[in-house]
């Protein structure tokens, strides 16, 4: 029963997931594209730079940043407990999957915050 429970979470956690993603992607795309191709003499780092200017853009880009790493480890554990057939190799690849995934978004995240600072002061 709680494997089947658990089965049902992750299902509807990984459709919430790719929702969040479809109304964020759009968000993204337009945003960096109107950076990216507007006519300015600046250079590529620094239309980058001007993309986000607020802070509820910069919440919104973290936020798709961590849809992104949640969804595709759902997606990784789905194919891991699919192929891998070994319990112990299976729980040991999953495991590393989601501390390497997190470690990543966290200096990813930290990595964003210092970068846009200049946002907050």
């Amino acid at each position: 029963m709680s494997q089947s429970g658990n089965s049902v979470h992750h299902w509807w956690v990984q459709r919430v997931s790719a929702v969040i993603l479809l109304l964020l992607f759009p968000w993204f795309i337009y945003s960096f594209s109107c950076a990216l191709y507007a006519d300015s003499p600046l250079s590529f780092n620094e239309k980058l730079f001007q993309a986000i200017d607020h802070p509820l853009e910069l919440l919104f880009f973290v936020v798709l940043l961590f849809c992104i790493f949640w969804h595709a480890v759902l997606g990784m554990q789905v194919v891991c407990e699919d192929y891998i057939h070994s319990v112990p190799l299976r729980v040991f690849t999953i495991t590393c999957i989601k501390y390497l995934s997190s470690i990543t978004y966290i200096i990813l995240a930290f990595t964003i915050f210092v970068f846009y600072r200049h946002i907050f002061l």
